[in-house]
Protein backbone atom coordinates (compact mmCIF):
# COMPACT_ATOMS: atom_id res chain seq x y z
CA UNK A 1 0.00 0.00 0.00
CA UNK A 2 1.43 3.84 -0.85
CA UNK A 3 2.41 5.73 2.00
CA UNK A 4 2.47 8.58 -0.34
CA UNK A 5 3.13 12.12 1.60
CA UNK A 6 2.57 15.86 -0.01
CA UNK A 7 6.14 17.45 0.11
CA UNK A 8 8.15 14.56 0.84
CA UNK A 9 11.73 15.19 1.46
CA UNK A 10 14.97 13.24 1.00
CA UNK A 11 15.50 14.16 4.93
CA UNK A 12 11.68 11.96 5.44
CA UNK A 13 13.15 9.29 3.31
CA UNK A 14 16.53 8.69 4.93
CA UNK A 15 14.84 8.59 8.60
CA UNK A 16 12.34 5.60 6.69
CA UNK A 17 15.30 4.02 5.47
CA UNK A 18 17.60 4.17 8.06
CA UNK A 19 20.14 5.71 6.36
CA UNK A 20 21.81 9.18 6.11
CA UNK A 21 20.62 11.93 3.91
CA UNK A 22 24.17 12.40 1.61
CA UNK A 23 23.37 8.62 1.03
CA UNK A 24 19.79 8.72 0.15
CA UNK A 25 20.68 12.09 -2.12
CA UNK A 26 23.32 9.92 -3.83
CA UNK A 27 20.82 7.00 -4.72
CA UNK A 28 18.31 9.23 -6.30
CA UNK A 29 20.82 11.57 -8.05
CA UNK A 30 22.71 8.97 -8.86
CA UNK A 31 25.91 10.27 -7.94
CA UNK A 32 28.16 8.31 -6.27
CA UNK A 33 31.47 9.53 -6.46
CA UNK A 34 34.27 7.66 -4.50
CA UNK A 35 31.61 6.47 -1.87
CA UNK A 36 30.61 2.56 -2.14
CA UNK A 37 26.69 1.86 -1.63
CA UNK A 38 25.52 -1.05 -1.39
CA UNK A 39 22.56 -2.73 -3.58
CA UNK A 40 21.02 -3.52 -0.26
CA UNK A 41 20.56 0.07 0.52
CA UNK A 42 20.24 1.38 -2.88
CA UNK A 43 16.81 -0.98 -2.88
CA UNK A 44 15.75 0.23 0.40
CA UNK A 45 16.28 4.43 -0.56
CA UNK A 46 14.36 3.59 -3.91
CA UNK A 47 11.52 1.37 -2.14
CA UNK A 48 10.99 3.80 0.33
CA UNK A 49 11.34 6.63 -1.98
CA UNK A 50 8.52 5.18 -4.16
CA UNK A 51 6.67 4.01 -1.16
CA UNK A 52 6.44 8.20 0.23
CA UNK A 53 5.85 8.85 -3.23
CA UNK A 54 8.99 11.55 -3.80
CA UNK A 55 8.86 13.89 -6.75
CA UNK A 56 12.39 15.59 -7.08
CA UNK A 57 12.46 19.33 -7.20
CA UNK A 58 14.49 20.11 -10.21
CA UNK A 59 15.49 23.91 -8.86
CA UNK A 60 16.52 22.62 -5.61
CA UNK A 61 18.36 19.93 -7.01
CA UNK A 62 20.00 22.47 -9.53
CA UNK A 63 21.08 25.04 -6.17
CA UNK A 64 22.24 21.71 -4.47
CA UNK A 65 24.57 20.72 -7.14
CA UNK A 66 26.23 24.16 -7.33
CA UNK A 67 27.18 23.81 -3.78
CA UNK A 68 31.09 23.52 -2.93
CA UNK A 69 29.63 20.63 -0.04
CA UNK A 70 32.89 23.26 2.03
CA UNK A 71 32.34 25.16 5.03
CA UNK A 72 35.33 27.41 5.84
CA UNK A 73 36.62 27.83 9.45
CA UNK A 74 38.14 31.33 10.40
CA UNK A 75 41.01 31.25 13.25
CA UNK A 76 41.84 34.22 15.36
CA UNK A 77 44.90 34.91 13.94
CA UNK A 78 46.85 34.35 17.20
CA UNK A 79 45.98 30.84 16.89
CA UNK A 80 47.71 30.36 13.55
CA UNK A 81 50.81 32.70 14.14
CA UNK A 82 51.78 30.28 17.29
CA UNK A 83 50.54 26.77 16.57
CA UNK A 84 52.27 25.28 19.17
CA UNK A 85 51.50 27.58 22.18
CA UNK A 86 49.89 26.02 25.14
CA UNK A 87 46.66 25.84 25.35
CA UNK A 88 45.33 24.33 22.14
CA UNK A 89 43.00 21.90 24.25
CA UNK A 90 40.13 23.86 23.37
CA UNK A 91 40.85 24.50 19.56
CA UNK A 92 41.85 20.50 18.88
CA UNK A 93 38.40 19.49 20.63
CA UNK A 94 36.28 22.18 18.34
CA UNK A 95 38.11 20.93 15.54
CA UNK A 96 37.58 17.56 16.26
CA UNK A 97 33.60 18.57 16.43
CA UNK A 98 33.49 20.28 13.31
CA UNK A 99 35.40 17.39 11.74
CA UNK A 100 32.81 15.25 12.59
CA UNK A 101 29.80 17.55 11.64
CA UNK A 102 31.69 17.40 8.04
CA UNK A 103 32.01 13.89 8.08
CA UNK A 104 28.41 12.92 8.58
CA UNK A 105 27.04 15.13 6.41
CA UNK A 106 29.70 14.97 3.60
CA UNK A 107 30.72 18.55 3.95
CA UNK A 108 34.42 19.58 3.60
CA UNK A 109 36.35 21.40 6.12
CA UNK A 110 38.45 24.60 4.74
CA UNK A 111 40.67 27.01 6.69
CA UNK A 112 39.53 30.62 5.45
CA UNK A 113 41.76 33.08 5.44
CA UNK A 114 41.95 35.41 8.77
CA UNK A 115 43.13 38.72 7.68
CA UNK A 116 39.70 40.73 5.78
CA UNK A 117 36.24 39.45 5.46
CA UNK A 118 36.47 40.66 1.63
CA UNK A 119 38.98 37.39 1.42
CA UNK A 120 36.58 35.20 2.81
CA UNK A 121 33.42 36.67 0.81
CA UNK A 122 35.48 35.86 -2.05
CA UNK A 123 35.71 32.08 -0.98
CA UNK A 124 32.11 32.24 -1.02
CA UNK A 125 31.64 34.09 -4.54
CA UNK A 126 33.98 32.24 -6.19
CA UNK A 127 31.88 28.48 -5.01
CA UNK A 128 34.72 27.26 -2.51
CA UNK A 129 32.77 27.35 0.37
CA UNK A 130 28.98 27.58 1.08
CA UNK A 131 29.39 29.43 4.94
CA UNK A 132 31.95 30.23 7.42
CA UNK A 133 32.69 29.17 11.00
CA UNK A 134 34.39 32.61 12.74
CA UNK A 135 35.95 31.10 16.15
CA UNK A 136 36.23 33.11 19.09
CA UNK A 137 35.23 36.77 17.70
CA UNK A 138 35.57 40.43 19.10
CA UNK A 139 32.68 41.69 20.25
CA UNK A 140 33.17 44.22 17.56
CA UNK A 141 34.24 41.50 15.08
CA UNK A 142 34.70 43.07 11.17
CA UNK A 143 34.59 40.11 10.06
CA UNK A 144 31.11 39.05 11.47
CA UNK A 145 29.31 42.13 10.12
CA UNK A 146 31.60 42.18 6.68
CA UNK A 147 29.76 38.30 6.55
CA UNK A 148 26.40 39.22 6.87
CA UNK A 149 26.47 42.54 5.17
CA UNK A 150 27.21 40.08 1.96
CA UNK A 151 24.80 37.81 2.66
CA UNK A 152 26.61 35.08 3.58
CA UNK A 153 25.31 31.98 5.69
CA UNK A 154 27.90 32.40 9.04
CA UNK A 155 28.07 30.95 12.38
CA UNK A 156 30.02 32.28 15.48
CA UNK A 157 31.35 29.73 17.67
CA UNK A 158 30.96 32.86 20.50
CA UNK A 159 27.81 33.76 22.59
CA UNK A 160 27.14 37.71 20.16
CA UNK A 161 25.58 40.59 21.38
CA UNK A 162 21.61 41.03 21.08
CA UNK A 163 22.45 43.52 18.07
CA UNK A 164 24.35 41.58 15.92
CA UNK A 165 21.92 39.40 13.81
CA UNK A 166 24.15 36.31 13.81
CA UNK A 167 23.35 32.52 14.64
CA UNK A 168 25.97 32.01 17.37
CA UNK A 169 26.77 28.56 19.31
CA UNK A 170 28.56 28.60 22.82
CA UNK A 171 28.63 27.04 25.98
CA UNK A 172 28.01 28.96 29.32
CA UNK A 173 30.71 31.16 29.82
CA UNK A 174 28.63 33.29 32.44
CA UNK A 175 27.11 30.11 34.04
CA UNK A 176 30.49 28.50 34.25
CA UNK A 177 32.54 31.53 35.66
CA UNK A 178 29.42 32.13 37.96
CA UNK A 179 29.62 28.65 39.25
CA UNK A 180 33.22 28.87 40.36
CA UNK A 181 33.15 31.99 42.32
CA UNK A 182 30.25 31.02 44.23
CA UNK A 183 31.99 27.89 44.69
CA UNK A 184 35.32 30.06 46.02
CA UNK A 185 32.71 32.34 48.44
CA UNK A 186 30.96 29.15 49.77
CA UNK A 187 34.45 28.08 50.74
CA UNK A 188 34.67 31.31 53.40
CA UNK A 189 36.69 33.24 50.63
CA UNK A 190 36.00 37.57 50.44
CA UNK A 191 38.70 38.40 48.30
CA UNK A 192 38.38 37.11 45.25
CA UNK A 193 40.82 37.39 42.39
CA UNK A 194 40.10 37.15 38.78
CA UNK A 195 42.60 36.36 36.03
CA UNK A 196 40.81 37.53 33.14
CA UNK A 197 41.55 37.52 29.03
CA UNK A 198 42.24 39.62 26.28
CA UNK A 199 40.12 43.03 26.85
CA UNK A 200 37.46 43.12 24.00
CA UNK A 201 37.04 39.24 23.59
CA UNK A 202 32.93 38.34 23.68
CA UNK A 203 34.49 35.08 25.84
CA UNK A 204 36.48 37.93 28.26
CA UNK A 205 33.20 39.68 28.62
CA UNK A 206 30.96 37.06 29.53
CA UNK A 207 33.48 35.67 31.90
CA UNK A 208 33.68 38.79 33.82
CA UNK A 209 29.66 39.46 33.90
CA UNK A 210 29.61 35.80 35.47
CA UNK A 211 32.53 37.00 37.93
CA UNK A 212 30.40 39.81 38.95
CA UNK A 213 27.01 38.30 38.94
CA UNK A 214 28.68 35.64 41.22
CA UNK A 215 30.15 38.20 43.61
CA UNK A 216 26.74 40.09 44.09
CA UNK A 217 24.99 37.30 45.03
CA UNK A 218 27.49 36.36 47.92
CA UNK A 219 27.51 39.78 48.92
CA UNK A 220 30.93 40.77 47.97
CA UNK A 221 31.61 44.18 46.65
CA UNK A 222 33.74 44.28 43.50
CA UNK A 223 37.01 45.94 43.69
CA UNK A 224 38.95 46.88 40.33
CA UNK A 225 42.27 45.86 41.76
CA UNK A 226 41.73 42.35 42.25
CA UNK A 227 40.94 41.73 38.41
CA UNK A 228 44.16 41.39 36.51
CA UNK A 229 44.23 41.27 32.53
CA UNK A 230 46.50 38.55 31.24
CA UNK A 231 46.77 39.47 26.79
CA UNK A 232 47.69 36.19 26.16
CA UNK A 233 45.78 33.62 28.52
CA UNK A 234 46.95 30.63 26.83
CA UNK A 235 50.40 31.21 28.11
CA UNK A 236 51.21 29.60 31.71
CA UNK A 237 53.94 32.42 32.45
CA UNK A 238 51.13 35.39 32.41
CA UNK A 239 49.14 32.97 35.05
CA UNK A 240 52.27 33.73 36.98
CA UNK A 241 53.07 36.99 36.23
CA UNK A 242 49.63 37.72 37.28
CA UNK A 243 49.49 35.95 40.52
CA UNK A 244 52.87 37.94 41.59
CA UNK A 245 51.24 41.27 40.62
CA UNK A 246 48.32 40.32 42.83
CA UNK A 247 50.55 39.23 45.83
CA UNK A 248 51.88 42.44 45.74
CA UNK A 249 48.49 44.45 46.74
CA UNK A 250 48.34 45.78 50.75
CA UNK A 251 45.48 42.85 50.70
CA UNK A 252 46.12 39.56 48.86
CA UNK A 253 43.46 37.72 47.39
CA UNK A 254 43.08 34.24 49.35
CA UNK A 255 41.60 32.61 45.65
CA UNK A 256 41.70 33.45 42.43
CA UNK A 257 39.26 32.61 39.43
CA UNK A 258 41.59 32.27 35.99
CA UNK A 259 39.85 32.53 32.79
CA UNK A 260 41.84 29.81 31.60
CA UNK A 261 43.69 26.73 33.11
CA UNK A 262 46.78 27.10 31.47
CA UNK A 263 46.82 30.63 33.74
CA UNK A 264 45.85 28.57 36.96
CA UNK A 265 49.09 26.10 36.20
CA UNK A 266 50.86 29.49 36.30
CA UNK A 267 49.39 30.52 39.57
CA UNK A 268 49.96 27.36 40.89
CA UNK A 269 53.94 27.40 40.10
CA UNK A 270 53.92 31.71 41.25
CA UNK A 271 52.12 30.47 44.71
CA UNK A 272 54.69 27.56 45.38
CA UNK A 273 57.70 29.93 44.54
CA UNK A 274 55.91 32.41 47.11
CA UNK A 275 54.92 29.56 49.35
CA UNK A 276 52.02 29.61 49.52
CA UNK A 277 49.78 26.31 50.15
CA UNK A 278 47.20 25.57 47.88
CA UNK A 279 44.30 25.81 49.04
CA UNK A 280 44.98 26.64 52.55
CA UNK A 281 46.39 29.77 51.57
CA UNK A 282 45.47 30.19 48.15
CA UNK A 283 42.47 28.34 46.66
CA UNK A 284 42.28 28.46 42.64
CA UNK A 285 40.11 27.33 39.89
CA UNK A 286 40.25 27.31 36.49
CA UNK A 287 37.94 27.32 33.46
CA UNK A 288 38.27 24.70 30.52
CA UNK A 289 38.83 21.14 32.14
CA UNK A 290 42.10 20.92 29.94
CA UNK A 291 43.21 16.93 30.56
CA UNK A 292 46.66 18.00 32.48
CA UNK A 293 44.20 20.03 34.79
CA UNK A 294 43.47 16.46 36.89
CA UNK A 295 47.50 16.13 36.80
CA UNK A 296 48.64 19.60 38.94
CA UNK A 297 50.20 19.42 41.86
CA UNK A 298 47.52 19.76 43.47
CA UNK A 299 44.67 18.59 40.75
CA UNK A 300 43.11 21.61 39.60
CA UNK A 301 39.25 22.43 40.11
CA UNK A 302 37.85 23.83 37.14
CA UNK A 303 34.71 24.58 35.22
CA UNK A 304 34.32 21.84 32.33
CA UNK A 305 33.29 23.05 28.99
CA UNK A 306 32.17 21.02 25.76
CA UNK A 307 34.22 22.49 23.09
CA UNK A 308 33.94 19.17 20.73
CA UNK A 309 29.91 19.12 21.18
CA UNK A 310 30.02 23.06 20.76
CA UNK A 311 32.13 22.94 17.52
CA UNK A 312 30.00 20.06 16.25
CA UNK A 313 26.69 22.09 16.80
CA UNK A 314 27.72 24.91 15.40
CA UNK A 315 28.86 23.35 11.93
CA UNK A 316 25.71 21.10 12.12
CA UNK A 317 24.36 25.19 13.02
CA UNK A 318 25.68 26.56 9.75
CA UNK A 319 24.59 23.45 7.28
CA UNK A 320 20.80 23.74 8.45
CA UNK A 321 21.29 27.55 7.61
CA UNK A 322 23.34 26.72 4.00
CA UNK A 323 20.46 24.17 3.76
CA UNK A 324 17.93 26.30 4.35
CA UNK A 325 16.54 23.86 7.11
CA UNK A 326 16.85 27.13 9.58
CA UNK A 327 15.82 30.44 8.46
CA UNK A 328 17.56 33.44 10.28
CA UNK A 329 19.36 33.99 13.30
CA UNK A 330 19.62 30.85 15.69
CA UNK A 331 21.50 30.26 19.10
CA UNK A 332 22.62 27.36 20.93
CA UNK A 333 23.85 27.92 24.61
CA UNK A 334 25.61 24.34 25.96
CA UNK A 335 25.65 23.73 30.06
CA UNK A 336 28.63 23.48 31.51
CA UNK A 337 29.88 22.17 34.62
CA UNK A 338 32.16 22.71 37.97
CA UNK A 339 34.50 19.90 38.84
CA UNK A 340 35.86 20.72 42.16
CA UNK A 341 39.34 18.85 42.90
CA UNK A 342 41.78 19.71 45.70
CA UNK A 343 42.93 23.24 44.30
CA UNK A 344 39.89 24.22 46.60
Amino acid sequence: MSKSRPNCTSLDIARAAGTSRATVSRVLNGTNGHISISEETRARVLRVAAEMGYAPNAAARQLRMRRAQAIGLILPPSRYRRPGQPGTFGLAQFLGGIIDAGDSTEYNIMLAPGTSPERAVQMLHGKQVDGLLVIHPLETDPYIRGLLAAGAPVVSMCQMPAEVPVSWVDFDNVGGARAAVLHLAQRGHRRIAFICGMAGTMVSSLRIRGYREALDLAGISFQEDLVVSAPEPTRTPQGAAALRQLLRLPEPPTAVFCYRDQLAFGVLLAAREAGLRVPQDLAVVGFDDDPASAHQDPPLTTVRADFFGAGREAAMLLIDLIEERTLGPASKLLPTELIVRDST
